[in-house]
């Protein structure tokens, strides 16, 4: 049982290694592409400018390599037991079965309630960011006459550079709030979950009857039951979605505003010029 506990430790600390280090060796390789990039002096590019650039993640690169060969023996060698799959709980079905034994007036509903409009409150505040982000980027990305603001040379040489580093800031801060929206949805259910309980408990001690009654659900409720069926244990899925969505709106942005074709002659000018395809 020891060695286990030993072995799954290891396992855990070694992942979490590797998970920075993966980030950290892809910082610097997107770091050295934008000084590779930046760099005036040195174009068109070239095998040897490419490789100088790129020599100095070798080493951070190869430790990279390393750990994931590591990883993948330990794995190899102390496979995981095979583990049940638990059962999803929904927690606003719990919610609505709880809340359907207890009176129209119990004592602590108004918390409940308050909870409740906490979270629509919350979910209003994300969508509304979202909405404003939307239109801030729409109006920066389709902008053609956009003149840049920055007075470095880079950016005037750039300026689809200039609108999608301001852009980013607005579609970070969306992203930020939809997270904080989903946590803190799946924190106040939990919250109230354990309110209701609680008065269930109260209710029974004080010898009061529980009042099974049938709890309309209207479409306000089946929505919040299904964000929080995402929210508590779907939320990568969610992720996943927003990410997907957000790549298609930028590509096809850049399709109508002139985006591809840049990108289309500099992967020309790379595969001829740096690669040596031509």
């Amino acid at each position: 049982m020891k060695t286990e506990k030993k072995t799954q430790s290891v396992r855990v600390a070694l992942g979490v290694y590797l998970t920075i280090w993966t980030i950290a060796v892809g910082l610097m390789f997107i770091l050295q592409i934008w000084a590779l990039f930046r760099a005036t002096d040195i174009k068109p590019y070239s095998v040897e400018s490419v490789s100088r650039h790129f020599a100095k993640v070798a080493v951070p690169f190869w430790v990279w390599i390393a750990m994931v060969a590591i990883s993948g023996l330990l794995a190899w060698a102390f496979p995981d037991g095979e583990e049940k799959p638990k059962a999803f709980v929904s927690v606003t079905k719990t919610l609505t079965r709880l809340k359907g034994r207890l009176p129209e007036n119990a004592e602590g509903m108004v918390e409940v309630k308050r909870e409740n409009g906490m979270r629509t409150v919350t979910w209003a505040v994300s969508f509304a960011m979202c909405a404003v982000s939307a239109v801030i980027a729409w109006k920066y990305l389709m902008n053609k006459e956009y003149v840049g603001e920055l007075t470095s040379k880079f950016f005037q040489e750039h300026v689809i550079a200039e609108k999608l580093i301001k852009v980013s800031t607005w579609v970070f801060a969306s992203l930020c709030t939809c997270v904080c929206a989903l946590v803190y949805h799946s924190y106040s259910l939990n919250k109230e979950l354990s309110m209701v309980k609680q008065m269930v408990a109260d209710s029974a001690k004080r010898g009061e009857k529980p009042v099974v009654k049938e709890v309309k659900t209207g479409r306000l409720e089946k929505l919040k039951g299904r964000l929080a069926f995402l929210g508590s244990d779907r939320a990568k899925n969610i992720t996943r979605i927003v990410l997907a969505v957000c790549g298609a709106v930028l590509v096809v942005v850049g399709i109508f505003n002139g985006g591809m074709a840049s990108i289309l002659e500099k992967a020309i000018n790379i595969c001829t010029q740096c690669i040596g395809l031509g």
